[in-house]
């Protein structure tokens, strides 16, 4: 279908600009795609993010792995850097390519810790920089810090996703990532790298099982990143 612009206002045609179809491209541009993926759909598309770095400064640090979990099928996007990848120096280059045309695919990002001026997206996004990927411009898409429900809705001894998820029975993490894994990781070794992917697949699965059993205690916002 063709897009006549002179139909839409002006605050339609911004968003068009700043949101992205299933095939990475701006509604602008795959109009078919808007009316077939947000006009008929019932449910806006939700992806689950996580990462996993060696540090928590951009600077000193890169991502070892992202995952990022769809909310309605189950289905889980990312990957861990390969040791080639760190012994090259090439270190997270290519993961952040990755991880944009994976996060465009989603109306809102859920996550743990994971809002601008926390970790995760300020993280991605700067590693993005330093590495020439564009992330996706403000307004892209919307997120739920999933810390903020349990920070200000509960009351517990610590509020992290470990502590949050033990309270409430969440499953356990398998793999738990000590000094010798994170070590073995950073420095390019298969198997440290290994156990930090299925710690992150861990992460966003049981925060997925937090966030849909206390959801329903805090306004879905639209805060955008």
């Amino acid at each position: 279908m063709k897009l006549n612009l002179n139909a839409l206002a002006k605050s339609e045609i911004v968003w068009l600009s700043q949101h992205y179809c299933k095939h990475g491209h701006t509604y602008l541009n795959h109009y078919g795609c808007y009316l077939k993926e947000v006009e008929g759909q019932q449910e806006e598309r939700v992806g689950v993010l996580d990462i996993e770095s060696t540090g928590l400064d951009a600077d000193f640090g890169f991502m070892l792995s992202y995952a990022i979990l769809n909310a309605s099928t189950g289905d889980v996007l990312g990957r861990v850097v390969t040791p080639a990848e760190v012994t090259s120096g090439a270190y997270d280059a290519e993961l952040c390519k990755e991880i944009v045309k994976d996060i465009i695919q989603f109306d809102r990002i859920v996550g743990y810790y994971v809002a601008d001026r926390r970790f995760d997206i300020p993280f991605i996004r700067s590693r993005c920089l330093v590495n020439n990927v564009d992330f996706p411009p403000f307004g892209a898409f919307k997120v739920t810090d999933v810390y903020d429900i349990v920070k200000s809705k509960m009351k517990l001894g610590r509020s992290n996703l470990k502590s949050a998820c033990e309270f409430l029975d969440i499953g356990a993490k398998t793999h738990p990532l000590t000094g010798k894994h994170w070590m073995d990781a950073r420095t390019g070794k298969k198997a440290g790298l290994d156990w930090v992917w299925k710690h992150n697949v861990e992460d966003v699965e049981s925060t997925l099982k937090l966030w849909n059993k206390i959801k329903h205690f805090q306004r879905r916002t639209n805060k955008v990143a």
